[in-house]
């Protein structure tokens, strides 16, 4: 009876245990993707690399969509696990798909050596092989988006299949449309004032890209006039006079001050010369009136005040003319030919115009 019994017996703990491992497998395969990628992070923390990149392996093999970040961390676990098991075959695919998903991506400095070249190996695949992208183009009329033209960019290890969008806009509840892609490129109605958009790139393994923006109708063009110019003449009426006929008057007399003055000093800018020149001299003709020091000072305060005085000709002149243009509009009646000519010299100064 016992010699039965114990047979029996362990045929039922090896059931028992076949059980448990079955049960084992089917609630490995069905962690999510995100679960594997945790167990995979512990996993590379304990150094046990093999264990790590067969959960990688295992969760990739899932038919689910894997959300974007999750899809990023499996492929950068696999890429280090494979490089610190001496398979860099294995690890350069990996980080060319990674660096495909984030083209800025780094590696680390605390990793193994032995990463160092698939790294570099697919990143010099990676600068011939254009990241995957999206690029979103309104189309507007007057008012409102009628719809937005995606175009998608990938490469071989990363093909996009379809495009999922969520469309937000005033007033209504977000819109969820999936498309598949035909030559890299869809197509979704809006009809809405503003938009603002989602879009999700999908591959074989889930989300390879996210963009997001919004669209608004073109701002509409307000042309800024200038101000209008204040009234040239005769809006104060005769008695008064009006401003540029006050604004010339003053203008006028600070040129004509300034060519008074210019003849002052232009005055004594000649005495000094004449002083020079009459100074007395001995029978041989040298000069014995004047030091050859006093002569010097003459001579070179002769040129200062000279230089000064076609300074104030040159100005009271340009003055005195734009005081009378002033005047003359003022008075309402424009000048037939005009001309003002404006004489200088170190000596004398003088306007003299034509109306």
């Amino acid at each position: 009876m016992w010699s039965l019994y114990a047979p029996c017996q362990s045929v039922y703990a090896a059931a028992l245990m076949y059980a448990a491992l079955v049960l084992s497998l089917v609630v490995t395969a069905a962690s999510p993707p995100s679960q594997r990628l945790a167990e995979a992070k512990q996993l590379v923390e304990d150094l046990q690399y093999d264990k790590a990149l067969k959960a990688v392996d295992a969760a990739l093999a899932q038919n689910v969509e894997i959300d974007r970040d999750t899809l990023r961390g499996l492929y950068e676990l696999a890429a280090i696990s494979a490089a610190t098991l001496d398979r860099p075959a294995r690890a350069r695919e990996a980080f060319s798909v990674l660096l495909s998903l984030v083209p800025d991506y780094q590696l680390s400095k605390n990793l193994p050596p032995r990463t160092r070249t698939p790294f570099f190996e697919a990143r010099s695949w990676a600068e011939n092989n254009p990241p995957l992208s999206v690029q979103v183009e309104p189309t507007r009329n007057a008012e409102r988006i009628t719809a937005l033209a995606l175009t998608v960019k990938d490469n071989p290890l990363v093909p996009a299949r379809s495009v999922r969008i969520t469309l937000g806009r005033a007033g209504r509840e977000d819109q969820v449309v999936t498309l598949k892609l035909e030559a890299h490129q869809a197509t979704v109605a809006v009809d809405a004032p503003a938009v603002k958009w989602k879009v999700e790139v999908l591959g074989d393994k889930g989300v390879l890209h996210v963009a997001t923006g919004e669209a608004r109708p073109p701002e509409p063009v307000v042309e800024l006039l200038p101000p209008p110019l204040p009234p040239l003449a005769g809006t104060q009426g005769a008695a008064g006079g009006g401003w540029a006929r006050t604004a010339g008057i003053v203008v006028g007399a600070v040129g004509a001050a300034a060519l008074v003055g210019g003849g002052i000093v232009g005055g004594l800018s000649a005495d000094a010369r004449a002083r020079i020149a009459r100074a007395e001299r001995d029978a041989a003709g040298v000069v014995t009136g004047l030091t050859q020091r006093q002569a010097s000072e003459l001579d070179a305060a002769a040129i200062t005040q000279a230089k000064i005085a076609n300074g104030l000709f040159v100005a009271g002149g340009v003055l005195a003319a734009a005081g009378v243009g002033l005047i003359l509009i003022d008075l309402g009646s424009a000048p037939k030919a005009a001309s003002v000519t404006v004489l200088l010299s170190p000596l004398t100064g003088s306007v003299s115009g034509r109306f």
